[in-house]
């Protein structure tokens, strides 16, 4: 499946899973979709800021539909700018980290991502000594 913001953007392959709104109904749930440029192969780039991201509102602007493809079928929104509707989402995500308790400003101003040093050290990577998980 590919998912394109446009015309402002290129195409991204995506794997939306399936789940229910409760206000809506069934619906495709996209997680961690950015609207940065695909690279050559269609997959999203990984964001070298270690900051909160926001989506550039003024680029958004310039996207006024949302089309959806599998093999040969294809779906689009004509959506109008959403430079709007995307303000909002930018605006909801800060609501977002306030409401566990982040400073909005530190966390926009991060200079690099948090991760471990070290693994725990009852980490093991001889993964045959780790108990099985799943079917055999």
């Amino acid at each position: 499946m590919t998912t394109q913001f446009g015309p402002a953007s290129g195409e991204w392959k995506t794997r939306p899973f399936h789940g229910t709104v409760a206000t809506v109904g069934p619906a495709l749930i996209y997680s961690g979709l950015d609207l940065d440029d695909p690279d050559e192969d269609g997959n999203e780039e990984e964001s070298e800021s270690a900051a909160h991201p926001a989506i550039d509102i003024g680029r958004a602007q310039g996207m006024d539909y949302v089309e959806v493809s599998q093999g040969s079928r294809r779906a689009r929104f004509e959506t109008g700018p959403l430079g709007k509707p995307f303000a909002a989402l930018n605006s909801c995500s800060d609501d977002l980290l306030r409401s566990w308790g982040l400073d909005l400003e530190k966390h926009c101003s991060l200079s690099r991502r948090g991760g471990m040093d070290q693994p725990p050290a009852h980490h093991s990577q001889d993964r045959s000594r780790l108990p099985h998980e799943g079917p055999a």
